[in-house]
């Protein structure tokens, strides 16, 4: 199971598409962040972005895949990149050279 760190952020794409940004999945080798309420032709747009995620720690997270459609809900975009994410992380921001979308999530990992 992966680590989940809920966002449940509104937020504008500059095309003007509004989305929530979800919750971010830590997994062991993968992050991967969801985004809710884009459909699929926004989720090509998204494809094209050539996002990439950093932390505060200075790693940088090669962009792995986007893909559209989730198994509950159809208008959801989810957003790959190689880990795994660096323990000492106590942030991270993704983004996309063109300022589409710019996101930083905190990393709260204190024990539930």
């Amino acid at each position: 199971m992966p680590e989940l760190i809920v966002v449940q952020r509104p937020a504008v794409l500059a095309s003007g598409a509004a989305y929530v940004l979800s919750f971010v999945e830590l997994w062991p080798e993968q992050t991967v962040v969801r985004l809710v309420g884009l459909d699929s032709r926004t989720g090509r747009e998204l494809r094209e972005l050539r996002m990439t995620l950093f932390d505060d720690t200075g790693a940088e997270y090669a962009w792995r895949a986007t893909s559209s459609g989730g198994m509950v809900l159809p208008d959801e975009v989810s957003v790959g990149f190689d880990g795994p994410l660096s323990e000492a992380a106590d942030w991270i921001v993704i983004s996309d050279p063109g300022g589409a979308i710019d996101e930083r999530i905190a990393l709260d990992r204190r024990p539930v």
